[in-house]
């Protein structure tokens, strides 16, 4: 059973106060996207009183939520990390690849920094626990609406940690990768994009033993213990659709 820890001024008895429309206040367009529905009806709620909100909507799926950006213009979506049968980081990253200027702020119950560093990287702008207080939260639905990155004081340490951990993990990667020639590249390449032996040797023109000797020293110099591992390393080293880069950036 998911439990909740939110922060109770986010629910209660809104005073809807009257709205004066200054034309030099920035009016936002907000979407909830949290599968415990009480939580988001009454964040709605209290968005919606704030005289800088236009309306705010609140939907329970990741379908929801692409159906309704797909269908109306939302400034600021704040999406659940767990949203049950729904990945929240996966969310973000379809949203923000379905509506590039929809900017992005995630809710939880828990702030690990391994979990943070992955939210940031599938484009989400903010980070906000769920028993923050109102009007933090409201600062950071600000500071992201114009244009800013907001993360609690707390998690900034373990986030820069842990993307500096990931930045010497990938210099590591990027310093094995260097050591192959030119032609462990190409055989490299062609692992990662599924061929075996004896397909890479009639693709390289080269004979089976050949494209083994290669791959031998391929494992060794990338120092894993099997073809699998240094496809794994490729792929998590470099950005490209086959995991190496195009022969002209060799």
């Amino acid at each position: 059973m998911q439990l909740y820890y939110v922060d109770l001024r986010w629910i209660g008895v809104v005073r809807h106060r009257g709205r004066r429309h200054s034309p030099n206040v920035q009016r936002s367009r907000i979407l909830v996207v949290d599968d415990h529905i009480a939580l988001g009806q009454a964040l709605v709620a209290r968005l919606g009183a704030e005289p800088d909100v236009d309306s705010a909507q609140a939907v329970t799926t990741g379908a929801e939520a692409l159906a309704a950006v797909g269908a109306d213009r939302f400034d600021v979506a704040l999406v659940d990390v767990d949203l049950g049968a729904d990945d929240g980081l996966t969310l973000c990253a379809r949203l923000r690849q379905q509506e590039p200027g929809l900017r992005v702020v995630m809710l939880s119950c828990a702030s690990d920094a391994h979990t943070v560093v992955g939210a940031l990287r599938a484009g989400a702008l903010g980070w906000v626990p769920k028993d923050l207080p109102i009007d933090q939260l409201l600062d950071a639905f600000r500071q992201v609406r114009a244009g800013a990155a907001w993360l609690p004081g707390s998690i900034l340490r373990g986030v820069l940690d842990e993307f500096l951990r990931d930045r010497s993990v990938q210099d590591r990667e990027l310093e094995l990768l260097d050591r192959l020639s030119g032609r462990e590249r190409q055989v490299l390449r062609e692992l990662a994009a599924g061929h075996d032996v004896p397909s890479i040797a009639q693709r390289l023109f080269l004979s089976q033993n050949t494209v083994r000797t290669h791959i031998q020293n391929i494992l060794g110099k990338l120092e894993v213990h099997s073809r699998v591992a240094a496809v794994a390393l490729v792929h998590g080293s470099l950005e490209q659709p086959t995991g190496l880069p195009t022969e002209a950036g060799w």
